[in-house]
């Protein structure tokens, strides 16, 4: 039996069932809609139904950081069993949280010293986020330490490849990832960017392309081109959609296609990410080259 737990943020755009099958412990984010303060719900169909509309009618959607008090609360009731815990944050590039977190545990390790909490940055986003922490759970199954598995996270996150495509760019203007002019010049145009997550944990525009069936395309170009044996890739590969749900089962039938042994599943873009790329965001994740080579 390990001892320690190992623990994630609720940005990981994982659904419950995975997240209770591989015993992830979470602490959520809470957003905000018109100004309305709500807490993730495990990503609940219902909830990001609701979510997803109000973007489409209008509204106002943001996240707020994780304080270090909550991160406190949160760390303590997990060391209360007695075990140490390896939290793995939502990408620096993105979020404050990583440094929220240390705070936490820097304040409790008076309290508890002879238990340990390890923090490690994803570089990650969304489902890759959760493609990191679905294989280190899978590492702390076969009986990793927990400084073992600090060192594979270590190891592997930079492998972790992410492509997102947004056809509105709407919210990635309002969040800083476009500019205005190339937000209005795109709409016009219909340009939908294709966008990774580089070295630094950032979402950079890599491709533009005339639509989102070229935009898909492009995505299973990048996949071929970056990703382990490129059509002979027979590893997990994670899909998230924000109410894109017919846009990722396409895509998962066009990488179906050229790479017959690859393993797929399909997640929600919940409300952390949601808020910031908007309905019809659509993403995929893979183990391939490092991303300090790209």
């Amino acid at each position: 039996m390990n001892d320690y737990l190992l623990s994630c943020c609720l940005a990981v755009d994982l659904s419950k069932e995975v997240i209770e099958e591989k015993n992830l412990r979470y602490l959520p984010f809470n957003y905000y809609v018109d100004g309305v303060e709500y807490e993730n719900n495990l990503n609940d169909i219902d909830e990001l139904d609701r979510f997803y509309n109000k973007m489409k009618e209008g509204a106002i959607t943001k996240t707020s950081l994780i304080n270090s008090e909550k991160y406190y609360a949160y760390f303590e009731k997990l060391l209360q069993e007695g075990k140490d815990v390896v939290h793995v944050t939502l990408s620096t590039g993105l979020s404050g949280t990583y440094s929220s977190a240390a705070v936490a545990r820097d304040l409790l390790k008076e309290k508890y010293p002879n238990q340990t909490i390890y923090l490690v940055d994803s570089l990650a986003a969304s489902s890759g986020y959760g493609l990191l922490m679905y294989h280190l759970a899978n590492y702390r199954d076969q009986g990793y330490t927990a400084e073992q598995l600090v060192a594979k996270a270590e190891e592997i996150k930079l492998h972790v490849n992410h492509d997102f495509i947004a056809t509105d760019l709407t919210y990635l203007v309002r969040g800083g990832r476009v500019s205005k002019t190339a937000g209005a010049v795109g709409s016009v145009l219909k340009i939908c960017p294709v966008m990774h997550t580089n070295k630094e944990g950032k979402l950079v525009p890599v491709k533009k392309a005339l639509g989102k069936k070229r935009a898909i395309e492009e995505m299973v170009n990048r996949f071929l081109s970056h990703a382990d044996g490129g059509a002979n890739y027979n590893q997990d590969c994670f899909i998230s959609n924000a109410d894109s749900f017919a846009e990722a089962l396409t895509l998962k039938e066009m990488l179906t296609k050229v790479c017959p042994n690859i393993k797929i599943k399909i997640f929600s873009i919940g409300t952390t990410i949601g808020s910031h790329c908007g309905p019809g965001t659509l993403a995929v994740f893979f183990m391939g080259k490092n991303r300090n080579e790209m």
